[in-house]
């Protein structure tokens, strides 16, 4: 692999990101939590007054845009203060040529041209990585984030197509995912996991029955599902709509904060995926899963499938078993 480290002022990379000459699209891309709004007023507040701010790494692949691998926040801040989504939050005023420019509550085309000017010149430093082989790239990860690995969802990736990483990128989106998973759930790509799991349980039939849920059976169901969404696209992106449809009304119906252990969040989204599939009522399932939800803990039945070894066959057969019967009751 071969670096090269160089400086970019802010227009320059504004311009490659519009001509699709840079994309924030890459399967190994390290995910960051999402940004308050003190936190993206600070990275502008800390471009005007020259402050530095770590490297933008992207993948450079002859023939190909450059991608993001890490950075993706810091660069995705700019773009979209520069294009006036959002306003600064209360910041102190810059001086520039001896004048104090007012920033607080702005959006970029509200700033004195003076401030425009200086924003477009700031510059940030971009790490264009060649050559780099997805095991650089996980060992990468590992060196910039203080010897943290990559856990076994992120690496999962590397397993999965464009078109299977592009999906799953589109549902992790959703409004479920923030609602019932922490901080750092997100950050450590619990969503992604959720979603595989939930793929796992819709696919099953009874020429691949679900197994197991441990990292090599998702591994063997990343590969075979990639092939199985370029061999039989019309279906599966048929199957893709109704668990986003799934997906929206969980994330309706849950509110922010709310408590449920992992292990039950990839069964809520099969139960809602079979409802919309066999055209049962909704309200009935989230009457029936708002009190399995609120007594489960005392469920005997289905508690025996939760203790040690939850990812092995008998566990998750027995959740999944538990969750198909009753949908098929409701």
């Amino acid at each position: 692999m071969e670096t090269t480290t160089r400086p970019c002022v802010v227009h320059s990379a504004m311009n490659d990101i519009k001509k699709k000459k840079i994309s924030f699209k890459h399967k190994l891309q390290r995910r960051e939590g999402v940004w308050t709004k003190k936190q993206k007023s600070l990275l502008i507040d800390s471009l005007l007054k020259h402050y530095p701010t770590n490297p933008i790494y992207l993948v450079v692949e002859e023939g190909e845009p450059k991608r993001v691998i890490d950075g993706l926040q810091r660069l995705s801040t700019i773009k979209s203060y520069v294009n006036d989504e959002f306003t600064l939050s209360t910041l102190d005023d810059i001086e520039i040529d001896g004048v104090p420019r007012k920033l607080s509550g702005k959006k970029f085309s509200e700033l004195d041209p003076a401030v425009k000017e200086e924003i477009s010149s700031a510059e940030i430093v971009l790490c264009e990585l060649r050559d780099a082989t997805d095991k650089d790239i996980i060992e990468l990860f590992s060196r910039i984030n203080n010897g943290k690995p990559l856990n076994s969802t992120q690496k999962l990736t590397t397993f999965m197509s464009v078109e299977l990483i592009d999906i799953i990128s589109s549902m992790v989106e959703n409004l479920f995912f923030n609602n019932v998973l922490t901080e750092k759930q997100l950050n450590d790509s619990v969503d992604v996991d959720i979603i595989i799991e939930s793929l796992m349980m819709i696919d099953s039939n009874k020429d691949r029955e679900l197994k197991s849920f441990t990292a090599g059976e998702k591994r063997k169901f990343a590969v075979y599902y990639s092939e199985k969404l370029k061999e039989e696209p019309d279906n599966q992106y048929e199957k893709m709509d109704k668990i986003s449809e799934g997906l929206n009304r969980l994330g309706n119906h849950f509110e922010k904060d709310t408590k449920m252990p992992k292990l039950l969040m990839p069964l809520c989204i099969y139960g809602m995926y079979r409802m919309i599939k066999d055209n049962k009522s909704f309200e009935k399932y989230f009457n029936w899963l708002d009190d399995f939800l609120a007594g489960y803990e005392n469920n005997e039945e289905f508690l025996q499938y939760c203790n040690s070894g939850t990812t092995s066959a008998a566990k998750v057969q027995g959740r999944f078993q538990y969750f198909r019967s009753a949908m098929h009751d409701l």
